[in-house]
């Protein structure tokens, strides 16, 4: 059975410095507020591959604010929101974790999917650890009680594009996201060093 529901359609062409791009895409007649409205449109600006972080000509407010409201999209709040244990995050700086993230790949390329990868984090420094190594990110937010663990083929489809500043970084009940990917399964290990 179809069902129909009026929507609002955009369209148009978005033109910046050496890119034009054609811009399609739907929202529902009704949201919550004009926040979330600005992260709606921005978060499908967004999803046009040859525009990302597009910033107009003259200075546009309300691209900014979209951007630092993504929270309020019904599925990233829906995707913070785990159902049976608070979830804990911290945020990080964007080149950091990037960084961060490349050094990972090039860690996981050369070890089996069943090598274990731990994830801690000290309220100061996000630990990433596999293979005898030791991937350190500053960061800022409250510390995890405890160590999570993931199966190094869980994580082979890295983000390639972190698209906010700072990046998120979260772990709830049998997931970890880091920037607008999560992964599962990962599991509590024992309380991180000096913490109970």
């Amino acid at each position: 059975m179809t069902k129909f529901r009026e929507l609002v359609l955009f369209t148009g062409t978005l033109i910046a410095p050496r890119t034009i791009a054609s811009v399609q895409f739907e929202m529902p007649t009704l949201v919550k507020s004009t926040q979330q409205y600005a992260a709606w449109i921005v978060w499908n600006l967004d999803r046009v591959e040859s525009t990302r972080g597009f910033v107009p000509a003259v200075p546009a407010g309300w691209l900014a604010e979209g951007r630092s409201r993504q929270n309020l999209l019904p599925w990233v709040a829906k995707m913070s929101t785990p159902t049976s244990e608070k979830s804990h995050h911290f945020l990080v700086e964007r080149e950091w974790l990037r960084m961060a993230l490349n050094t990972l790949a090039d860690i996981l390329a050369h070890v089996d999917d069943t090598s274990l990868v731990i994830f801690e984090f000290d309220g100061v420094i996000f630990t990433i650890r596999c293979a005898g190594r030791a991937v350190p990110v500053p960061g800022r937010g409250e510390a995890w009680a405890s160590r999570y663990t993931m199966a190094a083929g869980k994580l082979r489809n890295l983000p390639k594009r972190l698209m906010r500043d700072p990046v998120s970084v979260s772990v709830g009940d049998g997931w970890l996201q880091l920037h607008m990917t999560r992964y599962r399964p990962v599991a509590t290990v024992e309380p991180a060093q000096g913490r109970t």
